[in-house]
């Protein structure tokens, strides 16, 4: 698990168009498993999980701290008044970590993007429906 003090906006257009994304420091990005990996934000009340991508040499982005979108922000309740320093950092008090299997189901199931969350709701419930046929279907014979 990994702190983090400081977060600011994406410094790349192209990570507000990805899948829910949050850009870390390269070497706490090998900590966590690498590229691509889900990783669990928290805070004292909230959690949210992200693929964990890392960020390219920019100034001032050290090891505590992370580029996020904003409505990530919100859901975190870490969208700040205070003003940014210099390289457009705000204050915040969140810890990172590897997201679970478990996790990693929730993340797809509770998905801000209907595009993506309804798909995976439906396939899941349809699996279960299929399991559920399959035994019922097994137990009419005995």
């Amino acid at each position: 698990m990994y702190e983090v003090n400081m977060y600011r906006s994406f410094t790349s257009d192209y990570d507000y168009m990805s899948f829910s994304v949050v850009r870390v420091h390269s070497r706490v990005l090998k900590g966590l498993g690498g590229r691509n990996t889900w990783v669990k934000l928290s805070n004292s009340e909230r959690s949210i999980y992200r693929l964990a991508l890392g960020a390219k040499p920019a100034t001032g982005f050290i090891k505590k701290s992370i580029e996020i979108d904003y409505d990530s922000c919100v859901e975190l309740d870490c969208v700040s008044s205070t003003v940014k320093d210099e390289n457009s950092f705000y204050s915040c008090d969140l810890k990172i970590e590897k997201a679970n299997f478990f996790g990693q189901f929730i993340a797809h199931w509770k998905h801000p993007n209907p595009a993506y969350r309804v798909p995976m709701q439906v396939s899941i419930l349809s699996f279960c429906f299929g399991i559920a046929g399959l035994f019922l279907g097994i137990g009419s014979y005995a």
